[in-house]
């Protein structure tokens, strides 16, 4: 009998995660995923609102008077609210697929209308402005085309930094193996970009110790 994932979780509201003990799998999100028989914790979405999850930017502004905010995207109005005078920040839009910039238009109590545009594009790391995302896994591998199954530690963070930047990285260590990996996603108007270097270095019996990057 051979199984892919046999494991028991229990959730963590405090830290909005999963704990997970048994056979199962890290996400592959920074790193390839790994399969592993041990103990992870790791923050889910799920404990988030609907609103809340996904990527979508924070539109940030200002009323002179108590105004109505409209949000268009692709010609569609997806989001309309009304504000007090003075700043205002909207952060609970559904995201909306992975393009299309959001049109902004903030219609003042005496007819004026004011526009702007908030660049609006996704890659999959891409996080809202304020939120974090993490994972710490420790374990033994399981793979049947290994002879020994090493001990692994895997640590990876997300954080998104604000509308344009979300950085991430991650850490994967194993009996004679680390990994290390930095990167950025950015939201820009000609599109979103994942940007990401791991370096690793490996000791293999009877030859010289490995390293090597990748980007």
């Amino acid at each position: 009998w051979q199984n892919i994932s046999n494991y028991a979780t229990r959730a963590v509201p405090g830290l909005r995660s999963m704990f997970t003990v048994g056979d199962a799998s890290t996400s592959g999100q920074v790193f390839d995923s790994v399969s592993f028989r041990g103990m992870q914790i790791a923050s889910d979405d799920r404990m988030l609102p609907d609103s809340q999850r996904g990527y979508a930017p924070v539109v940030r502004g200002v009323a002179e008077t108590n105004a109505k905010v409209e949000i268009k995207q692709n010609g569609y109005v997806i989001y309309q609210t009304t504000v007090a005078p003075g700043p205002f920040e909207i952060n609970d839009l559904f995201p909306t697929g992975y393009g299309g910039d959001l049109d902004v238009n903030v219609t003042e109590a005496d007819g004026r209308v004011r526009r702007f545009t908030v660049a609006y594009a996704a890659v999959p790391l891409s996080l809202r402005p304020g939120v974090t995302r993490y994972s710490l896994t420790v374990g033994k591998v399981r793979d049947t085309s290994l002879h020994t199954k090493p001990t692994i530690f895997q640590g990876v963070a997300q954080h998104g930094l604000n509308n344009l930047l979300t950085a991430y990285g991650g850490v994967l260590y194993a009996e004679n193996y680390y990994a290390l990996t930095p990167g950025v996603a950015l939201n820009t108007r000609l599109g979103a970009i994942g940007l990401d270097m791991t370096h690793a270095r490996a000791r293999i019996a009877n030859l010289p110790e490995q390293t090597g990057q990748s980007l």
